[in-house]
């Protein structure tokens, strides 16, 4: 899991699973420059208007993005086997979390690394239970 500032910078990344492959900040921060720069390229050569990148598929993993309307980026990858509709659940319960734990936080300064131990304590409580499943619509 990534959340990417709407200037295309790194401020937060999470790996959820031991399957997810170990990668330092700065390959991280590498990693969240290209997908927002990706994700403003989509938005300008779709054929009709896009928001940008809102999912990926492949044979061997998935992606799914959830832009707020502040330009803030939510990227969650998973294996394959996942459903997208979980993924989705997941960046939306993220931004819920980073909405109450993160910006309601007086210390913490909009656009940079979140540093806010409730923030990321609620996120690792939310995976491991698995909380947000109960949003997928079936």
């Amino acid at each position: 899991m990534i959340i990417i500032n709407r200037n295309g910078g790194l401020v937060f990344n999470k790996k959820l699973s031991a399957l997810a492959p170990d990668k330092g900040v700065n390959d991280m921060m590498v990693i969240g420059s290209t997908l927002h720069s990706l994700f403003e390229i989509i938005k300008q050569i779709a054929p009709t208007p896009s928001g940008g990148i809102e999912s990926l598929e492949t044979s061997t993993f998935k992606l799914c993005c959830f832009q707020t309307f502040t330009g803030v980026k939510f990227v969650v990858t998973s294996t394959s086997a996942s459903k997208i509709e979980e993924l989705e659940a997941l960046c939306n319960m993220t931004y819920e979390l980073y909405s109450d734990y993160t910006l309601k936080n007086p210390f913490y300064e909009i656009e940079q690394p979140i540093n806010c131990s409730l923030f990321t304590t609620e996120v690792n409580k939310t995976v491991l239970t698995k909380s947000y499943l109960s949003r997928v619509k079936r």
